[in-house]
């Protein structure tokens, strides 16, 4: 530990450290790292308790459970590990990404755990099983950031595009709320003009904060109660599985790897008019590529109008002036807060 007026350093991890979380008590703290490595600190002494050795590759989250004695990393490896603060080694290993998992949160009940991957996949587990109980598709880029609602009945996922599918015009950074319980979209949110980083409910669990790269904050309605799926009729949403085993939190559902089928993805070679057949045939190739060059056009003006059009639960936007929001969360109070990295021009 080295200590100075204004702050104290906590040195342990032998790399960056990618994440950190805090017990619902303030007693102690998780830190995931580079170095492959979670630890365990004591907030009371300002020392390192445990060190939590099982992933072959960085971690890049880690999250307490509601019951402090446990908690929950992800990393690289493509898995997520359950822990107990009194064991070094994992109690539950959920694999089952195709790619790293960049972030992970425990349902309010302790009992489920949600995962986001950069698979463009997110997964609810049963932590006493180890099992996958509802896989949500739909994303188009990596998962970048998760939340589960207080009431435990509503999850939200953020992603964002590769630059390589931003020539294409299409919105990169998509906010999706999902019904926990039928694994249906409930809705979907666009705004943002860079990665969301950060996810959170109010405690009605009926208001969204979300906090992004692009240096702002903004809040959107949550319909609590109605089933929204139905708002996109190219999705489909009918992804449960009768022969799959249930589970005591969802009552009588079926708690199968649900998906959903992804939607229709934008095509730029639109439908072209028949072109009359005049004259030779180069004169007929001149007027069909210029026919083409002017629906090409016209296709990239409709898709930059669609892309600008705010997103209809939008309630409000903060702006920062040069910071990205790294963090947003409500206080007891339900008062949003906001945190950033200010980058100097």
């Amino acid at each position: 530990m080295d200590s100075t007026k204004d702050n104290i350093k906590l040195i342990g991890h032998s790399g960056p450290v990618y994440s950190l979380d805090i017990s619902s008590d303030n007693k102690f703290m998780i830190s995931g790292s580079e170095d492959k490595t979670v630890r365990l600190w004591n907030l009371d002494t300002y020392s390192n308790l445990v060190s939590y050795r099982g992933h072959n590759y960085p971690v890049w989250d880690v999250t307490f459970s509601p019951i402090n004695l446990y908690f929950a990393s992800s990393s690289f490896d493509k898995t997520a590990r359950l822990w107990s603060c009194e064991h070094i080694y994992p109690l539950r290993i959920f694999a089952g990404h195709l790619s790293d998992v960049s972030c992970v949160k425990f349902h309010p009940n302790g009992n489920y755990l949600l995962t986001g991957s950069d698979d463009r996949t997110v997964r609810l587990w049963d932590v006493q099983r180890g099992k996958c109980v509802r896989l949500f598709t739909g994303h188009s880029g990596p998962i970048t950031s998760i939340c589960i609602s207080p009431n435990g009945k509503v999850a939200a996922t953020a992603s964002t595009l590769m630059n390589k599918k931003r020539m294409l015009n299409k919105s990169e950074n998509m906010i999706k709320v999902w019904d926990l319980g039928s694994g249906k979209l409930m809705d979907e949110f666009l705004g943002h003009d860079e990665p969301v980083y950060s996810l959170c409910f109010n405690h009605e669990s009926n208001l969204l904060l979300s906090g992004s790269a692009d240096g702002s904050v903004k809040a959107w309605k949550i319909n609590v109660g109605n089933d929204r799926s139905k708002f996109r009729n190219s999705l489909n949403t009918e992804n449960s599985d009768s022969s799959i085993s249930r589970t005591k939190y969802f009552g009588n559902l079926a708690a199968g790897n649900n998906t959903m089928g992804n939607g229709p993805s934008i095509d730029g070679n639109r439908p072209l008019d028949n072109l009359k057949q005049s004259g030779d045939n180069t004169g007929n190739d001149v007027a069909s590529n210029v026919k083409k060059e002017e629906d090409l056009i016209k296709f990239k003006d409709d898709s930059n109008r669609e892309k600008e059009k705010p997103s209809e639960g939008l309630l409000r936007s903060w702006s920062t002036v040069n910071t990205s929001v790294i963090s947003v969360k409500f206080s007891t109070r339900n008062l949003g807060i906001a945190i950033g990295s200010y980058k100097s021009s």
